[in-house]
């Protein structure tokens, strides 16, 4: 079979191109950012948590009312430092603004900033930016500002920044929206997630926002006094590792109702001490909420509490591009292209290197938290071997109906589907065993000197018509060609496929065969211009059956003594004729018309008793030998 290697290089990278954009889709991205999601959640650490949220909750807004009070906000900051928390962290706004015609509104809200500024400033608590990238709701916007461009959130040179740009960036713009709160100059970081253009979830953070001239680290990254680099400008994804269930979370009511007693101050002080402290919304009514690796809708407080938590663990996740995995999967590709044709090992490919990519993923994941996106890692490897698979699939079909119409030529139906069902075990080249079978030898008179009289083309016509007639009966009859030599048929039955009756089926193919030439003989003599007449020798033994050859050539064939007994049984038949052993018709069951007879044959000591079935034009013996 010929298998075609640029065709076969065109159709591999064909359907590796296919498979390329077929794993950039939406759907492809999905699945592989949900298994992403469960390598996350699914990972195993340590029940006990360095952060504690506070939240402002339903309970907290009914108790303090919305916007709740700086002041308010001032009291949680001093009293969550005094039960010694580590660091505390604000994942909240706090730019809505009162009607500012109102004088006593203004200076109520201006004197509250003032208070929240100053507990930010002596506490060192980190506020939330102020920043908002909606250009619909942005407060820079209603202050005056121009927007903040989209694009600077990812194109931000952080490490060039001196402290004073910083500061800048930090507060030229605070100083209009919250100016009570700007003149005391706490911390500020921003406290914006990403959700995937994908799905939706809320899986990544910028590190660092540009701001005008500077840049603002996010909410994690400032309370560990983690500063700016040139790496933080990229969008990381978030180690999600905990749900929100799984972080200590302390209502925003009970920390300012715990600054009331020494008993419940005692309480908040095992809980915080020595934590680090996020205040962020858990109320769903705030819309502070959304979509998280978990699975859930949470609210997204627990996003900067997952990433705080990771942040103190030295925690981060590597994801490998997309075009690693496409460049090591076709260099493999190639090389099965070069080296090999076998269907075999394409269907074997294609099925084990999907559990291999997910294997590697999470393998490589839960070692050095280093993600490989499984659909690009396997799918266009995978669509090439599967569409080399169908083009050799389709060969070998090819192939194997040519062979199929050649071999149905030469046996019948039923041993060529029995060869179909048994998976050809008995064509093997270790297949071989004694067995009980017929032989039928058979051969045209004078065909020789006939030959010699003939042209090359009157004779491959004349043998054309001659074999096509015996082969008809031969498949009829379930028998097996085992040998064509020039007019010389050598024809088993029982072997390769068993049955009872061989003995009987060869009586009658040989009766059969004798009747065809009859049936065929103006055609014959059309061609050739003389009569044709065969001889047919049968004997029933048990021989060695099998494939016999040695390398380079195998031949299913039969060896042994009834092999030779029917040869020279053929050679002493009556023209027209056919010579029988007397095994072959004990074995029959039936005596066809005939006489018994005594031949001498070749290596046989004395004659040899045999049935005699005579030429059926006559009936009689005048076309003895």
């Amino acid at each position: 079979m010929k298998i075609s290697k640029p065709l076969k290089f065109l159709i591999a990278l064909l359907a590796f191109s296919i498979g390329l954009l077929f794993s950039s889709t939406n759907t492809v991205k999905k699945l592989d950012y949900s298994y992403l999601d469960w390598l996350m959640i699914t990972e195993e650490v340590e029940p006990e948590t360095s952060t504690v949220v506070v939240a402002v909750d339903q309970y907290s807004m009914q108790l303090f009312g919305w916007p709740v009070d700086r002041a308010i906000y001032a009291g949680l900051i001093f009293t969550l430092h005094e039960a010694k928390a580590a660091k505390i962290g604000f994942d909240l706004f706090f730019t809505d603004r009162v009607d500012e015609r109102d004088p006593d509104a203004l200076e109520r809200i201006v004197a509250s900033e003032e208070l929240l500024g100053l507990s930010a400033n002596e506490t060192g608590a980190i506020l939330g930016s102020f920043i908002n990238h909606d250009s619909r709701r942005d407060p820079l916007k209603r202050a005056g500002y121009p927007p903040t461009p989209e694009k600077s959130a990812v194109k931000c040179s952080c490490t060039q920044l001196s402290p004073e740009s910083e500061e800048r960036a930090s507060f030229s713009f605070v100083e209009s929206l919250v100016p009570g709160v700007s003149q005391f100059s706490p911390e500020v970081a921003h406290v914006h997630v990403i959700p995937s253009k994908v799905d939706r979830v809320n899986r990544s953070i910028v590190p660092c926002i540009q701001v005008f001239d500077g840049c603002v680290v996010d909410l994690s990254m400032a309370m560990l006094n983690d500063p700016a680099d040139k790496k933080c400008c990229k969008e990381q994804i978030v180690p999600y590792f905990r749900k929100a269930d799984d972080f200590p979370v302390i209502s925003m009511a009970e920390v300012i109702m715990a600054s009331e007693n020494e008993i419940s101050m005692k309480e908040l002080e095992e809980k915080v001490k020595g934590k680090f402290v996020i205040v962020g919304a858990t109320d769903e009514t705030l819309k502070d909420v959304g979509p998280t690796p978990s699975g859930k809708v949470e609210p997204l407080v627990f996003v900067h509490a997952n990433r705080l938590e990771a942040l103190i663990n030295g925690v981060s996740i590597n994801i490998l591009p997309e075009f690693i995995f496409y460049l090591s999967t076709l260099m493999i590709l190639i090389l099965m292209l070069l080296f090999i044709d076998s269907l075999r090992y394409y269907l074997a490919s294609s099925i084990l290197f999907v559990p291999a990519a997910y294997f590697i993923s999470y393998y490589m994941f839960r070692t050095n938290y280093i993600f490989i996106y499984p659909f690009p890692a396997f799918f266009p490897f995978v669509f090439a071997c599967i569409s080399i698979a169908g083009y050799l699939g389709w060969k070998y079909f090819l192939f194997n109906q040519v062979l199929s119409s050649a071999f149905d030529n030469y046996v019948s139906p039923e041993i060529l589907n029995w060869l179909k069902d048994t998976g050809g075990q008995v064509l093997r080249s270790d297949s071989a065993e004694r067995r009980s079978i017929t032989i039928l030898f058979s051969d045209v008179a004078g065909y020789t000197s006939l030959s010699n009289s003939l042209n090359a083309e009157t004779i491959m016509k004349s043998l054309r018509l001659y074999l096509d007639a015996m082969m008809i009966e031969t498949a009829l009859h379930n028998g097996y060609v085992d040998k064509i030599n020039g007019d010389g048929l050598m024809i088993l039955f029982g072997a390769p496929k068993p049955f009872e009756d061989h003995a009987k089926k060869a009586l009658e193919c040989a009766i059969a065969m004798q009747k065809k030439v009859i049936e065929i003989q103006k055609e014959w003599m059309e061609i050739t211009d003389r009569e044709l007449k065969i001889r047919i020798g049968i004997a029933t033994d048990t021989v060695f059956v099998g494939n016999i050859g040695g390398t380079g050539h195998i031949e299913y064939s039969a060896i042994g003594r009834g092999v030779n007994f029917a040869a020279r049984l053929e050679s002493k038949s009556e023209i027209g004729g056919i010579l029988v052993s007397e095994e072959t018709i004990e074995q029959s069951g039936f005596r066809p018309e005939g006489y018994k007879r005594s031949v001498e044959l070749k290596g046989y000591d004395g004659e040899v008793g045999v049935w005699q079935i005579p030429p059926i034009e006559t009936g009689t013996e005048e076309n003895k030998r």
